[in-house]
């Protein structure tokens, strides 16, 4: 990447020296994970690339909290195990939408008040997906082992990782008023939601959650209550 690529179309020198991801410490870990990052700060080749590189060991079972990039697209491998990915994608509600009847879609928009598409979709190794900036998504690990995940976020200048769910997430920063406009439910439930799990970065997937609060929620508990928002 450094010989065919810079910043404004001039190329970049071969770098001389290496940069091993896993002999720093990681930027979060817990029992159900931990992620790996750099930016150019770590390695200044980056700068130019404008690029991050993170790393992500989701533990089997386990999950990484929905999450956004305010400016940077991800372009992620999967480079062990397996699991599934689930992306919130409004691009392909608007074109789905495109065709019908203008009254059809202003009333469809009155009565609903959102407009998008879960995609989901089972991963494994050499799997290789892509995530817009702006575009909520998860990964969850299967039950059978480790899933791991490197990750190239292009644009990473003044980019912001967005937390939607876990003991950082940004929506716990509005108040009950704006949770029931934003998201068209009871304050209470939006708040029992977004705070229900302790952990932050990796929780628990929606099968082991399922089975630890003895509801039987299965692969779509947590997780499909956090898309549905």
């Amino acid at each position: 990447m450094s010989r065919q690529a810079g910043s404004e179309g001039r190329p970049l020198g071969e770098s001389k020296r290496s940069f091993n991801l896993f002999n720093e410490r990681p930027f979060y870990f817990n029992r159900h994970g931990d992620l790996r990052e750099a930016d150019f700060n770590d390695y200044p080749e980056l700068k130019d690339l404008n690029i991050q590189v993170s790393f992500a060991n989701i533990s089997k079972g386990s999950m990484i909290a929905p999450n956004y990039n305010t400016e940077a697209t991800k372009i992620a491998v999967v480079v062990g195990g397996s699991g599934h990915v689930q992306i919130v994608c409004p691009h392909l509600s608007r074109q789905q939408e495109k065709g019908r009847g203008q009254e059809q879609e202003e009333q469809r928009g009155q009565k609903e008040g959102r407009h998008y598409q879960r995609v989901e979709s089972e991963v494994s190794c050499c799997t290789t997906f892509v995530v817009p900036a702006g575009h909520p998504s998860v990964a969850v690990a299967s039950r059978n082992g480790n899933l791991e995940v490197l990750c190239f976020e292009i644009n990473a200048k003044n980019n912001h990782g967005t937390w939607l769910a876990g003991r950082n997430n940004v929506l716990k920063q509005m108040d009950s008023v704006t949770k029931e406009l934003a998201f068209d439910q009871p304050a209470r439930e939006v708040h029992e939601v977004l705070n229900s799990p302790r952990e932050e970065v990796f929780m628990a997937g929606p099968e082991e959650r399922g089975r630890e609060s003895g509801r039987g929620e299965g692969r779509d508990g947590l997780l499909k209550s956090i898309l549905e928002f």
